[in-house]
């Protein structure tokens, strides 16, 4: 079965009638729109997980560069108090 999108421009195109025609078809409208309406809801998990992944990825980096940048300010602060017992 081929996965096509369900709109209005579509189905009048298969269908070969108008799309006012199709509006006026309560019927008919309502289903387009249920499908319609299924068919983005099943897209949506993906690019949320795509997001969640994403998400995920960049908290790991930053949590990573953070940890450097802790270490670095550590080291920066020992050299600072040797440097400063040298002058006192």
């Amino acid at each position: 079965m081929k996965k096509e999108k369900i709109n209005f421009n579509s189905v009048a195109q298969k269908a070969n009638v108008s799309k006012s025609w199709l509006y006026k078809q309560k019927d008919i409208r309502t289903r387009v729109e249920t499908l319609r309406g299924m068919q983005i809801s099943e897209l949506s998990p993906r690019k949320t997980s795509k997001s969640v992944r994403s998400e995920e990825l960049l908290i790991k980096t930053l949590k990573n560069r953070i940890k450097a940048l802790e270490e670095e300010n550590k080291q920066l602060k020992d050299q600072v108090q040797k440097l400063h017992g040298k002058l006192f």
